[in-house]
């Protein structure tokens, strides 16, 4: 894997931003990703990259289009993308990982009606079952492109494990350019919307987060021993805890921003490395202008 120092990747792909958004969708902690990484996290679009996996670090940079579809009236947008990250700490299965990301992207522009496409950051509360958005219930307009910012950091200590990030992304704005069916109220030339979350676990029957170096992410869990109630084998159980903040009080239409708080606590159990069975409470704050609200979901 090592040898060639490197992959070339083309074709439709995540673009290397984030941490937890690296992870596939198999093997993350929670239900659903955090609501900074659904806010603020990029998506899968064409385009190429390279990869460097080496045992003790990672790196990936690439450029990319503007998702598949042909419109001769738009005039698509583009991003550069890079994410890097080390482990500065193995020892055994403990680790200590570090990364940053950053992300750059052109918005797309309607040259017919000579305007920028509408922006989507936008983030579930935690669960798919309730398909509501406390946070990006509106598009951003206006926007001529804007630049996405991520710190890391995760650690590993037997079988106990933490997980944070942070993300930012900075918006510039040209109210001149701006869909005439949209409300643009804000005289400001930028605006800013960021958040951060931090989990922290702890597996019952003594199994440990399988992190990856040389990808940044994490791997498959294979517990100790598979549900085998016969052997007296339950699989593994891993209890977590979670909070999670997507700040987009900032917004271009006066009105629409939104903030949302989200705890989380959850209950994993892996009978074998391809069945597990998640349960998760969820604790949710919203605010939008003086309006306040929170609740449970289960």
């Amino acid at each position: 894997l090592f040898d060639h120092g490197g992959i070339l990747k083309a074709g439709v792909m995540k673009e290397p931003f984030g941490f937890e958004y690296d992870i596939s969708s198999r093997y993350i902690t929670f239900i659903e990703r955090s609501s900074t990484v659904n806010a603020y996290g990029v998506g899968k679009e064409p385009g190429i990259m390279y990869q460097a996996l080496q045992p003790t670090y990672h790196v990936s940079v690439g450029m990319f289009g503007n998702g598949l579809e042909f419109d001769r009236d738009v005039e698509e947008g583009y991003s550069f993308a890079g994410r890097a990250s080390f482990a500065p700490y193995l020892n055994g299965t403990d680790f200590v990982h570090l990364g940053a990301a950053v992300n750059y992207r052109k918005n797309a522009l309607n040259t017919a009606d000579n305007f920028y496409e509408g922006v989507r950051l936008r983030a579930r509360e935690g669960t798919r079952a309730i398909d509501a958005r406390l946070v990006g219930r509106d598009d951003l307009q206006g926007v001529e492109d804007f630049s996405r910012y991520g710190l890391e950091f995760a650690a590993g200590f037997g079988s106990w494990w933490f997980q944070s990030e942070y993300m930012k992304v900075d918006l510039n704005l040209d109210p001149t350019l701006v869909d005439p069916d949209e409300d643009f109220d804000v005289d400001a030339d930028s605006i800013t919307q960021d958040g951060y979350y931090f989990y922290v676990g702890y597996y019952l029957t003594g199994e440990h987060k399988p992190y990856r170096p040389f990808g940044g992410d994490y791997g498959q869990l294979r517990p100790n021993r598979n549900f085998n109630p016969s052997q007296g084998s339950w699989g593994a159980f891993e209890v977590a805890l979670g909070y999670s903040v997507a700040d987009s009080l900032e917004h271009t239409e006066v009105g629409r921003g939104q903030k949302q708080e989200r705890t989380v606590l959850g209950l994993n159990w892996y009978l074998t490395p391809e069945v597990m069975f998640k349960f998760n409470a969820i604790y949710l704050e919203g605010e939008r202008d003086d309006i306040t609200g929170d609740g449970w979901v289960y």
